[in-house]
């Protein structure tokens, strides 16, 4: 059945469209024919010949488009959907690959450099400023052949700007109201300066979202007002040369969602502050060998409130009960490693292989009594915990005027389970006439559970399992890529996916003793086929039109539907050039319906919204304004609370309007 599933969504590729335009640019500069790509296999290499299909965002398109934040950028790609979490994360899900309790199942990288929290692998989007921003690679499938664990359903390289291209500073400022009455501010500053033999980078964002209220209720039956609020700021610094590149960058943010009590307690409310700092080297040993060290360290800490930490027995508890204001503590810091080789071994043939040690280190994981000033009787861990994780990679490619190939793994070692795993990559670019490209790759990637999945120890709530296998995913995807009439630059893949012993929650062995106590076991699995198709063209001069859909469908390894799995996914946008330098960008997103929130619930699903966005821009010498209005048509959407299954968390209700004003000195 299996293999019947993998021939059909090979060979059936459906529907997608993806673009990005420049007003009077070359095709080859536009287009992605020429783009240059990093993520894929570790080296700058050109999009349509690397083993894997990699969409991407410019700085232009976040502009053109008024997308507020990273992942509104993120969004707007193929198989690609963002929500707002449970827990309060900003997650990403490519390919329908939900990440079930945390944002940790795709890699992010700043410029190749893996940035997560130890204590669970979720990720922050708001870590790197809007404006900093060059490009954005995202790769859909897996990704541990090269990187390792939690590159599972894909891989985020943001890539900053180059301070020579910017050459003083750019300041922009964004004001506006979102749902016609909640008021909205983002602040964005840059320096950029090419000085003598380096390239100075300083860049920072400041949002400010007060956010509004909305009603929710909990499994108890209760209703309350929770308040929604999003405050971050974050700071990039980069100084590169010839063979060497230091980065450090810092993040702030206060944030309030749903927390992991009852909404009748006030809970949600989490504080995040992290840095990272990291330094590359490049150097060459002759002409055939090419060598890249880099080194790194970040830190992420976590202050969470529970205003009620009895809340967790709710059942018990038909009202509010009166409890102490919990603060929830937890933090820790990776130190990494890695030194890559390109060898040339002759004109066709070339070996990429490295090495790669980092070391977590996660802090007690505790519950402070605010109001004594003293740990709570609950807590999910109280020591430190560390882990090393080695890993070393290989891979060959041939490369002729027609056929590329790819073949290659990587080992990795967990201190913790003191067990090792190899990940194995292959895969074609056959180039039959100019400008088709044919792909198929063969890939695989795991998770490895995190720190609090082994280790919480959270008595009558939730355990952890010292049992625990890595997660585990195979795709195959086939498809074509390339260029017609130099106007038009698609993409079009069919995939299938296969995930194995996914990490969920269910009633504890001791359940007898404490009957409301779950713990973590692998169990969930599901197989995702489908197809995406993407095109970016302009078809006549001064338009400028991007467009992507998916057409994707699954079951659960016991043959069941995939709860909270969006089966079409559709963008489209538009941009004209028109004459006194206004642009108009309107576009359309399409989320399908979600089903199975919760089948005991009467409304279970959370129906399919388009989304209709404008964006009018005038530029007169350095200055630009920019008036943006989303949700034209006031949609309510909702994303459907993925954990407990019960509520509904609200995205957007009514349009919202912003006013942009950008100026370079």
């Amino acid at each position: 059945m299996k293999k019947a599933k993998m021939l059909l969504s090979a060979g059936t590729l459906i529907l997608f469209f993806q673009a990005s335009f420049a007003q009077e640019a070359g095709f080859e500069e536009m287009f992605l024919k020429e783009e240059l790509v990093e993520a894929a296999t570790k080296k700058a290499e050109k999009i349509f010949e690397v083993p894997a299909f990699v969409s991407i965002v410019k700085k232009e398109d976040i502009l053109k488009y008024g997308y507020l934040d990273l992942k509104g950028a993120i969004s707007s790609q193929a198989g690609i959907e963002t929500v707002e979490s449970f827990f309060g994360y900003s997650e990403v899900i490519i390919r329908g690959v939900y990440p079930t309790h945390y944002n940790n199942k795709s890699l992010f990288l700043v410029d190749q450099y893996p940035i997560y929290e130890p204590v669970n692998g979720s990720f922050h989007l708001e870590f790197i400023p809007l404006g900093s921003i060059d490009k954005i690679e995202i790769i859909r499938g897996p990704g541990s052949s090269i990187y390792g664990t939690n590159a599972f359903s894909g891989i985020i390289n943001v890539i900053p700007r180059n301070g020579k291209d910017i050459n003083g500073f750019e300041i922009d400022f964004l004001a506006g109201v979102h749902d016609l009455e909640n008021h909205l501010e983002r602040v964005l500053v840059s320096y950029g300066k090419e000085i003598k033999n380096f390239d100075l980078l300083l860049s920072g964002e400041i949002y400010n979202d007060p956010g509004y209220n909305f009603k929710a209720v909990d499994e108890t039956g209760k209703s309350k007002e929770v308040d929604y609020y999003n405050h971050y700021g974050n700071f990039i610094m980069r100084i590169s040369g010839d063979n060497y590149k230091v980065t450090f960058g810092y993040f702030n943010q206060k944030k309030n969602k749903f927390g992991i009590v009852p909404i009748w307690a006030t809970n949600g409310k989490s504080n995040y502050e992290g840095f990272y700092g990291e330094g590359v080297i490049n150097g060459k040993i002759g002409e055939k060998i090419s060598l890249t060290f880099r080194a790194g360290y970040n830190n992420i800490q976590r202050i969470s409130h529970l205003d009620a930490l009895s809340g967790y027995t709710y059942p018990s508890f038909p009202t509010t009960p009166t409890a102490p204001l919990i603060e929830m503590t937890s933090g820790g810091d990776v130190v990494r490693a890695e030194l890559t080789g390109d060898f040339t071994i002759t004109d066709s043939l070339s070996l990429l292989s490295g090495a790669v040690v980092e070391r977590q280190h996660t802090d007690p994981y505790l519950f402070i009594d605010r109001d004594k000033l003293e740990l709570h009787s609950k807590y999910a861990f109280l020591t430190s915990r560390y882990k090393e994780n080695y890993g070393v990679y290989l891979e060959g490619s041939y490369k002729s005027k027609w056929l590329n190939l790819y073949a290659g793994g990587r080992y990795d070692y967990d201190t913790r389970r003191d067990t090792g795993r190899i990940t194995p990559r292959a895969g074609f670019v056959v180039k039959p006439i100019k400008d088709l490209y044919v792909k198929g790759i063969y890939s695989e990637a795991f998770r490895y559970p995190n720190f609090f999945e082994y280790d919480v120890l959270t008595t009558n709530v939730l355990i952890g399992n010292k049992d625990l296998k890595e997660e585990f995913i195979r795709s195959i995807d086939l498809g074509i890529e390339g260029t017609l009439f130099e106007k038009i630059s698609y993409s079009l893949v069919g995939f299938f996916e296969d995930v194995q012993d996914m990490i969920t929650r269910e009633p504890s062995p001791r359940v007898d003793q404490y009957p409301l106590e779950f713990w973590y076991v692998n169990k969930g699995g599901m197989e995702v086929w489908g197809g995406e198709l993407s095109l970016s063209a302009i078809p006549v001069k001064r338009i400028e039109i991007f467009a992507n859909g998916t057409l994707r469908d699954g079951e659960t390894e016991e043959g069941g539907e995939i709860p909270y799995f969006s089966k079409q996914l559709f963008n489209i946008g538009l941009t004209a050039h028109l004459p006194l330098n206004i642009d108009v960008s309107p576009s359309w997103s399409f989320i399908g319906r979600r089903e199975k929130v919760d089948t005991s619930q009467p409304d279970n699903t959370t129906r399919s919204y388009n989304i209709f966005n404008t964006t009018i821009s005038y530029k007169w010498k350095d200055l630009t304004l920019r008036a943006i209005v989303m949700n034209l048509s006031g949609e309510n959407v909702k994303y459907p609370d993925h954990i407990r299954g019960k509520v509904f968390i609200p995205a957007e209700s009514n349009p919202s309007f912003y006013g942009e004003v950008s100026y370079r000195f």
